[in-house]
C-alpha cells in the first residue's frame, strides 16, 4: 500500500502542473473534476494507507512499516515542491487581481482551501511514520519522551520528511533506544540534588 500512496503522490504532482500545461480548449472545466477526482482518490487511499500501517503495527512488522514512511515521504517531495510553485504563484496571481479585478478573492479563497487540503496531504503521509513509533512504543524500543517528539513533529511540514528519514534509519540500523531516567540527573525545584 506504501507503494500506491507514493504514487498517488507523485500523480498529485503531475495534476498540480497540468494547468500550466492544458491539453484541450475543454481544459478548464474539467480541471475542477481532476483535482476533486485526485482528492477523493488521495482520501481513499490515505484510508486504505490507515488499515494497512494498523495490520503491520499488529503483525509487528516494524522494517515495513520504516520503509513505508521513508517511500512515502521521500515521494512527497515533488509533490510539494511542485504544490507550493503553483500556490505562490496562484497567490501573486490573486493578490493582483484583487487590485484589478473582483475575482482576485475568489482567487485566494481558493488558495486558503487548496492551504487546508496541503496540509491534509501531509498529515495523510505520516500515517506509516505514526505507526512506527507507536510499534516502537510498544515493543519498548523508544522511549515516551521521544514517542511524544516523533509524533508531533510528523505534524510538521519539512520536520515530518526528517523524523520519516530518521525513522527509517534508526530501524534499519537498530538502534531505536532512549537513555533510561535513571541516567538523567534530576534536580528538585530549589536547585538541591534529589
Amino acid at each position: 500500500m506504501r507503494f500506491v500512496q507514493a504514487v498517488v503522490l507523485l500523480l498529485g504532482a503531475v495534476v498540480y502542473v497540468s494547468p500550466f500545461f492544458p491539453i484541450s480548449a475543454d481544459f478548464p472545466d474539467l480541471l475542477l473534476w481532476i483535482i476533486v477526482g485526485y482528492n477523493v482518490l488521495l482520501v481513499v487511499v490515505t484510508l486504505l494507507a490507515i488499515v494497512d500501517s494498523v495490520w503491520k503495527v499488529r503483525a509487528g512488522r516494524l522494517r515495513e512499516l520504516a520503509q513505508g514512511v521513508f517511500i512515502v515521504k521521500l515521494a512527497a517531495i515533488p509533490f510539494f515542491v511542485i504544490n507550493f510553485a503553483a500556490m505562490a504563484l496562484l497567490t501573486l496571481g490573486g493578490t493582483a487581481l484583487v487590485f484589478v479585478r473582483g475575482i482576485g478573492l475568489a482567487v485566494l479563497a481558493a488558495v486558503a482551501f487548496a492551504t487546508v487540503l496541503t496540509y491534509l496531504t501531509m498529515i495523510s503521509t505520516s500515517v506509516y511514520g505514526w505507526a512506527t513509533v507507536a510499534l516502537l512504543r510498544r515493543q519498548q524500543r523508544l522511549g515516551t519522551a521521544f514517542a511524544v517528539v516523533y509524533s508531533l513533529l510528523l505534524c510538521v511540514f519539512v520536520a515530518d520528511t526528517v523524523v520519516g528519514i530518521v525513522l527509517f534509519v534508526l530501524v534499519r540500523r537498530g538502534r531505536v533506544v532512549e537513555p533510561p531516567v535513571e541516567d538523567i540527573p534530576v534536580r528538585s525545584i530549589e536547585g538541591s540534588p534529589a
